[in-house]
């Protein structure tokens, strides 16, 4: 009886985020893995020409494309990989918001609700706070995870997908991760970027961007 609890557990464990380690314990929250992958690839620099290098062939390799091609997304797809997700794995950054991911973004003191499949309707529960989002880089939320207390969403943010929608393309054209909230900015962690922020970029790096100016956000890692 105690070995089918203790399996229980480790599978509950799993599904709320969690991996098996090579001891048979619970390794990390997912959210937290998945940044810890993109963190060891802070410094990875394209060599040889644009959207090239060995890193960056890695990253394109794993969603099927040949360099040289835009990374983001691909970058993104191998960081959840690295933190034990099959998915999401594509080269194509709208891909990496579908409803079903989106989460509830607002303007609850800049803060929304993860887990919320319609941005128009999402609602704090705790407070019948309603909230109100849209596309197109005008939004003032970012995600909370489960919590229903207000205070604690801005420190529950980690592991996010984001998404910079671009009119001029018509669509989300650049995506990276979100790792934390820091007054109206998100510190994020991203590939194909610059010191100055371009999604034509040379490298992965860590920024700050202002909420107002991302579209979207999606969560992989919680168990969807």
């Amino acid at each position: 009886m105690r070995s089918v609890m203790v399996l229980c557990g480790l599978l509950c464990a799993v599904a709320l985020g969690g991996g098996i380690g090579a001891d048979g314990g619970v390794v990390g929250d997912g959210y937290d893995r998945v940044i810890k992958a993109a963190e060891k690839d802070l410094g990875v620099r394209e060599e040889g020409g644009e959207n090239c290098g060995p890193r960056i062939g890695t990253y394109l390799k794993y969603v099927g494309i040949g360099t040289p091609a835009p990374w983001c997304a691909a970058a993104v797809s191998m960081w959840f990989r690295d933190a034990g997700f099959p998915a999401p794995r594509t080269a194509w950054s709208p891909a990496l918001f579908p409803k079903e991911r989106v989460v509830g973004l607002g303007g609850l003191s800049g803060v929304g609700v993860r887990g919320s499949r319609d941005v128009s309707q999402a609602r704090h529960d705790g407070n019948r706070v309603s909230l109100n989002g849209g596309e197109g880089g005008g939004l003032s939320g970012v995600g909370m995870r489960g919590s229903r207390d207000v205070s604690q969403a801005r420190h529950d943010v980690k592991g996010l997908v984001f998404g910079i929608y671009f009119p001029k393309l018509g669509r989300i054209g650049h995506c990276g991760l979100v790792e934390g909230v820091q007054g109206d900015f998100c510190r994020t962690i991203e590939g194909n970027t610059s010191v100055a922020g371009s999604r034509e970029g040379d490298g992965v790096y860590r920024r700050l961007r202002h909420r107002r100016t991302i579209a979207k956000f999606s969560d992989w890692a919680g168990g969807k």
